[in-house]
């Protein structure tokens, strides 16, 4: 079974690197029918075309540091301006 992001938001083709540590997450309950995870030195590749939701947003914010997006970089540039505003509140 697919994990359910609501058919909102525009499509797009989505590649993050994964740790090997959170694979499953994809593995277990994919993200798109056409899914593909390609194994490298220091993790895992996913590409997939899904839609951009906020569901998947909080889905790649839940991944924390075992998820780096590379592609669409719209996407990257905005979790990694949360991710620096977040990590401000701490210091």
């Amino acid at each position: 079974e697919l994990l359910a992001f609501p058919e909102c938001g525009k499509q797009i083709k989505f590649k993050a690197w994964i740790h090997e540590d959170a694979v499953h997450h994809v593995r277990e309950t994919p993200i798109s029918e056409d899914q593909a995870i390609k194994k490298t030195k220091d993790g895992l590749v996913v590409t997939a075309t899904l839609r951009d939701t906020i569901e998947l947003r909080w889905w790649i914010m839940g991944l924390g540091h075992k998820i780096k997006v590379l592609e669409p970089g719209e996407i990257a540039e905005k979790i990694k301006d949360v991710t620096r505003k977040t990590a401000a509140l701490y210091e």
